[in-house]
């Protein structure tokens, strides 16, 4: 019979083989199971520009897998009795306002982790601002359309999480990032893990470069910075550490970490849609607190996966089986991570067979090319170039600035460059590099015909947003 160990030792190789033909530079991988000593390392080079060592202390971007450690600190300050996970937030944070008042007044820390808030997503309106501290996302949500009622279904919100970070604060005194140091980072002797967003001079050098993949190869990309909304996805850590928190959500963490806690997180508070499972053995059913739920192979899973600048992270977990696993690629997107969790589950469970799960993913990583604008030739623009520049404001998404250079228009939103084509008329596609997202610029003019809003439509679950032009200041030429 063919032990444990060298189970996952080929299983290891094989991600080690794969690793290269899905353009990933960087892997970190860790691994627990029965049986086994726990597996924390990290596989390839730290950079295509750079190969220094790597291994189980180097940190990687882990973005949205911070939501089960929030979650978790909710739970953990609810067993205290400093909070109640179904009272209002409204109660721990009264300036809160929402376009819809009664989501205001009703809207409860649960509903936030759970994403059944009705809150809309508006990713690009934090995003782009790093700036943006807890006054400036409470005015952001005042404005910012909701996309849909109170419980009436799933609607992924990082803007929810990072009102939960606030509502934590106002409850104990204490700010989210050292709340989730004391309360889980320590007690689960998590030493490396980094929760504020470091300045580039003062980072600590064991770190993995962020990677896109551009003409079919991997090219390094900066850091992004997570400010209002880091309870949501400001998570920098290691192979190391991450063993450390998979020990926590299979049973065996720390007594100083009440399992009790730990299953309040585990437990759907929301159905997902069908749609969202394309694999027969995979069936994910709702979201916890910080956790998708579902089966594997007719077995209890948890899932999360996270996403950032240059990183994609996936954390699995089989708790009646004590097996979890993470895989953090340094590539912006990829799929291999998702490959990677499981089939080394499948690899522990003695369940892996035809398709492999690499070559699942193969085939759903090459989606159908997006539809081509209709475009209507030899429409120029409506306007000279000039009558359209100007900076425009949305209350939400903050500030657009339009400038003509070389030709061309050019668009600045907040801290974002976007690449401008124009498609015909008063209709521009914009392009934001560093995310791969675009989507179209269209003017409207005033009853005197003169450029007066920008309508875009970012959030593909709210309606377009209107970036209004500001009135020219005296001795403005445009």
């Amino acid at each position: 019979m063919t032990s444990p160990g060298s189970v996952l030792a080929a299983a290891v190789e094989e991600v080690e083989r794969q690793r290269p033909e899905w353009n990933v530079p960087a892997l970190e991988l860790a691994v627990v199971a029965p049986g086994l000593d726990d597996l924390a390392t990290a596989l390839g080079r730290r950079g295509v520009d750079d190969a220094e060592p790597i291994g189980a202390t180097t940190l990687f971007h882990h973005g949205s897998c911070a939501k089960g450690y929030t979650a978790l600190l909710a739970a953990l300050l609810a067993e205290d009795g400093a909070l109640d996970l179904d009272a209002p937030v409204h109660r721990l944070v009264p300036e809160l306002r929402l376009p819809d008042p009664v989501l205001a007044q009703r809207i409860t820390v649960r509903d936030l982790l759970s994403h059944r808030s009705g809150l809309g997503r508006h990713d690009l309106a934090w995003i782009l601002r790093p700036e943006l501290d807890s006054t400036g996302l409470l005015d952001a949500l005042a404005v910012l359309p909701p996309a849909g009622d109170l419980r009436a279904g799933f609607g992924y919100s990082n803007f929810g999480y990072g009102l939960v970070g606030i509502a934590l604060e106002r409850a104990t005194g204490v700010g989210w990032a050292e709340l989730v140091r004391q309360r889980v980072l320590h007690p689960a002797g998590m030493k490396q893990t980094v929760l504020d967003a470091f300045p580039q001079a003062d980072s600590p050098p064991d770190r993995a470069t962020p990677h896109l993949l551009r003409d079919g190869r991997p090219v390094p990309t900066a850091w992004r910075t997570i400010g209002s909304v880091a309870p949501a996805g400001q998570l920098v850590t290691c192979a190391e550490d991450a063993a450390a928190w998979l020990h926590v959500h299979l049973g065996d963490g720390p007594p100083a970490i009440p399992a009790a806690a730990v299953r309040a997180t585990h437990a759907a508070a929301v159905t997902l849609p069908p749609e969202v499972n394309s694999h027969p053995p995979l069936r994910w059913l709702g979201y916890g607190l910080g956790w998708v739920t579902g089966t594997f192979r007719g077995r209890p899973v948890l899932w999360h996966s996270g996403g950032v600048d240059g990183f994609l992270t996936n954390t699995l977990l089989l708790p009646e089986d004590g097996i979890g696993v993470t895989a953090s690629a340094n590539l912006h997107m990829s799929d291999f991570p998702f490959a990677v969790v499981h089939e080394l589950a499948d690899r522990l469970l003695g369940t892996a067979g035809a398709p492999s799960w690499y070559e699942r993913a193969r085939a759903e990583a090459e989606p159908p090319a997006p539809a081509t604008p209709r475009r209507r030739p030899d429409a120029s623009p409506v306007h000279e170039l000039a009558e359209y520049a100007g900076e425009y404001v949305d209350p939400g998404y903050g500030r657009l600035v339009i400038t003509v250079a070389d030709g061309a228009l050019a668009a600045c939103l907040e801290s974002g460059e976007l690449a401008l084509t124009h498609r015909h008329f008063d209709t521009w596609d914009a392009r934001y590099d560093q995310l791969d997202d675009a989507f179209p610029l269209t003017f409207l003019t005033d009853a005197d015909g003169a450029v007066a809003e920008i309508r875009v439509p970012i959030d593909a679950g709210a309606p377009p947003v209107s970036f209004r032009r500001l009135e020219p200041t005296q001795g403005d030429n445009r």
